[in-house]
């Protein structure tokens, strides 16, 4: 008799507890993808506006590059245009969310790195012939141009990649 009671009862106490890890493991896999989402858009979000800061950093040169004005002019824009902390941190936090939530974008990320490496290097060579008397920057309009629209390409790439791993989340 002390049997018949007690199987029911185990019964009952072990589908409850199957039910409570079953329950505590969904709630936790949904809050885990939750989370890794909103980390996706805000890292969506910062090489946005990673790319729009160093897009509009290339845009103001070209024209100084077209004697249209001053190389100070420029750089006025420049530092006004640094006012605003989140172009500095847009660079910095794509960076960190590549780094701790989605290393396989690195890849892309080092895409990005080198655009901007490359468009440094081309505005660096216009400023040093531009200090030097030669304020003709026409030869450095298209190469600067080139770095721009590959920029485009390596963002578009990149957001490509973003949309692949919202699918892995889910």
């Amino acid at each position: 008799m002390f049997t018949v009671a007690v199987v029911p009862l185990l019964t009952i106490v072990c589908s409850g507890v199957v039910s409570a890890v079953v329950t505590y493991k969904l709630n936790s896999s949904k809050q885990e993808q939750v989370f890794m989402r909103s980390k996706l858009e805000e890292l969506f979000i910062s090489v946005h506006d990673f790319c729009t800061t160093l897009r509009t950093y290339g845009c103001r040169y070209l024209p100084v590059m077209k004697q249209k004005i001053s190389y100070n002019d420029a750089l006025d824009m420049e530092i006004e245009s640094g006012k605003e902390s989140w172009q500095r941190d847009a660079f910095r936090k794509s960076t960190m969310l590549v780094t701790i939530y989605f290393t396989d974008l690195q890849p892309a990320m080092d895409e990005l790195f080198c655009v901007r490496s490359d468009m440094n290097a081309v505005l660096q060579e216009h400023k040093e012939r531009y200090k030097a008397g030669d304020t003709d920057g026409t030869p450095f309009i298209e190469p600067l141009m080139k770095q721009i629209a590959k920029l485009e390409l390596v963002e578009q790439h990149f957001d490509a990649l973003v949309k692949k791993q919202a699918e892995k989340i889910g």
